[in-house]
C-alpha cells in the first residue's frame, strides 16, 4: 500500500506542481520553476493589458467631455454676445469703443445689484488666451465704480473683433479693426480659434446693431 501511495504522490507532483508547493515550504527549494515563472508572466501580462484598457478608455472619455464642454462654452458665449449687441444702442453716457481685442458699448441687461433690467455698459476684452465680459449698470457708471468681471472663454489661440462701417461720402461699406467714432458701427464680427485633440478650430460670428445708422 505504501509503495502505491508513494508512486501516486510522485505522479501528482509531476502533473500538479503547485500541490507540492503546499507540502514543501518555499525556503526548502532552490528557486522558482520555469513553469511557475511562465504562469506568473502570463498573469502579469493579462493584468497589464486590462489596466491599459481601462486607462485608455478613461483618457478618451475625458477628451470627449473636455471637447464637449469647450463647444458648449463657445455656444453660450456667442449667444450672450448676440443678445448684448442686439440690445445695444446709442447712449450718451457710454461711448462705443472698439479695438481688435476689446469692444465696449451700451446695452440692456439684468443688474444683480439693482435686481432689475437696466441700461449699462458691457465690455468684452481678450488677453492672453482668456476672453472676459465686464458689465456696469447705470448706477455704477454714474458713481464711477468698477463692475463685475466674468471669464467667458479660456485657452483660446486667438480672438479678434472687427467693425462694419459705412462711409456716407463715398457710400462704401467696409470692415475696420478700430472704432473711435461717436456713432456705433453697423455690425461687429468676432473671430476666434482654439485647439483640441481633433485639431484646430476657427469660427466667426457677425452680429448687427439694430439701431445703427
Amino acid at each position: 500500500y505504501s509503495v502505491e501511495r508513494i508512486a501516486y504522490s510522485k505522479k501528482r507532483d509531476i502533473f500538479f506542481p503547485f500541490l507540492s508547493a503546499i507540502r514543501y515550504p518555499l525556503s526548502a527549494k532552490r528557486g522558482f520553476t520555469l513553469i511557475e515563472l511562465l504562469i506568473v508572466s502570463v498573469i502579469m501580462g493579462v493584468v497589464s493589458l486590462a489596466l491599459f484598457g481601462v486607462f485608455n478608455s478613461g483618457i478618451k472619455i475625458w477628451q470627449r467631455m473636455d471637447r464637449s464642454v469647450m463647444n458648449e462654452e463657445v455656444n453660450i458665449f456667442l449667444s450672450k454676445l448676440t443678445r448684448d449687441i442686439s440690445n445695444g444702442f446709442q447712449f450718451g453716457a457710454v461711448n462705443f469703443a472698439g479695438g481688435p481685442e476689446e469692444a465696449r458699448f451700451a446695452t440692456l441687461f439684468y443688474s444683480p445689484q439693482l435686481e432689475k433690467r437696466t441700461v449699462g455698459e458691457v465690455t468684452y476684452a481678450y488677453h492672453q488666451g482668456v476672453l472676459e465680459r465686464k458689465e456696469r449698470d447705470f448706477s455704477q457708471i454714474y458713481n464711477d465704480r468698477e463692475g463685475s468681471f466674468t471669464p467667458i472663454l479660456k485657452n483660446l489661440d486667438f480672438c479678434k473683433f472687427i467693425y462694419y462701417a459705412y462711409d456716407k461720402e463715398t457710400k462704401d461699406y467696409f470692415w475696420k479693426e478700430n472704432w473711435a467714432e461717436e456713432r456705433i458701427p453697423l455690425a461687429v464680427r468676432i473671430e476666434l480659434g482654439y485647439n483640441d485633440e481633433l485639431g484646430t478650430h476657427a469660427l466667426s460670428r457677425t452680429v448687427s446693431f439694430p439701431v445703427s445708422k
